[in-house]
């Protein structure tokens, strides 16, 4: 437990700067300031000690015997503040770099890129959370995720990493024929719905189309979705961009594209600055999809 009756940290560095150098000259120096910074620092120290510290001797100052013993505890106190700040920054860089991001990201994006990255990045571990759910960045507890959206999170910062839409999409079985209406057509299909992404819903709202008016629905995590699409076995609303080979190749067909919207993929991370390791493969990313690194990162 920490005494409140403790100086301030600021004064107490002051002194032993002092201490170790033996002037208020030498030690305003060592800490960027004025010698009479230093000095008010010192006798702010011992008024709040009601002890004399210092004594003046020409330029410089000798201890007292109590400011012997109390510079003497403050560099064993000093050193051992900079042993544990070490040891924190030595663990937190050996932690493996943690990101979140959607199970379909992960499985049809990232990890066909994770051999270049660790390529790349040889000496960094990874640690890979496939969840829908949209997790606190601030809690610390992931470097930073991959989010679909407008990029416009109160919760940190994004950097654009690539556009992408919303198709709803299905095997050849499923284009639609002449008569009803495209979307009553749509509604009356077996679908496959992603667990947790509440962005596919409120589009498929904005789009007319009623998935659960007499519809079959499966809910499924995102790569298995993906996989029961390319199977035959409904049809789905998924990101364009994780569907483009298999539509080129002819295994699955767009059978809705809705209107074009500023959407598509963010790295996002809280306000607070990366570590060396995830900022690595922050940037790595960001160069993977065309994108350069910012700036101007906070």
């Amino acid at each position: 437990m920490i005494d409140d009756r403790l100086p301030s940290l600021s004064a107490l560095r002051a002194f032993a700067f002092t201490a170790e150098h033996g002037s208020f000259s030498a030690a305003g120096r060592q800490l960027n300031v004025t010698h009479a910074a230093i000095a008010q620092q010192v006798r702010a120290l011992e008024a709040h000690l009601g002890i004399q510290l210092v004594e003046r001797r020409g330029r410089g100052v000798d201890l007292t015997v109590p400011g012997r013993m109390l510079a003497d505890d403050l560099n064993a106190g000093f050193s051992a503040l900079s042993a544990a700040v070490r040891r924190v920054l030595v663990e937190t860089e050996r932690r493996p770099v943690s990101i979140s991001m959607t199970p379909s990201f992960a499985s049809d994006w990232m990890m066909p890129r994770l051999a270049k990255l660790r390529e790349a990045e040889p000496d960094i571990d990874l640690m890979i959370h496939p969840s829908a759910a949209l997790v606190d960045l601030s809690a610390g507890e992931h470097d930073f995720a991959i989010r679909f959206g407008r990029g416009d999170w109160v919760d940190g910062h994004a950097d654009w990493l690539m556009p992408t839409t919303f198709v709803i999409a299905g095997a050849k079985k499923f284009l639609p024929g002449e008569g009803a209406p495209l979307v009553e057509q749509l509604a009356q299909c077996p679908w496959l719905l992603e667990i947790g992404t509440e962005e596919r819903n409120l589009w498929l709202k904005q789009q007319g189309v009623q998935v659960t008016d007499g519809s079959s629905v499966v809910h499924l995590p995102g790569n298995m979705m993906l996989s029961a699409l390319r199977e035959g076995q409904g049809i789905a609303a998924t990101v364009r961009l994780f569907i483009e080979e298999d539509v080129q190749q002819g295994r699955l067909h767009i059978l809705w594209e809705g209107t074009s919207e500023e959407t598509g993929y963010y790295l996002a991370r809280s306000k607070t600055h990366l570590r060396p390791t995830a900022q690595a493969v922050y940037d790595w990313l960001l160069k993977e999809a065309g994108q350069e690194a910012p700036q101007d990162v906070p």
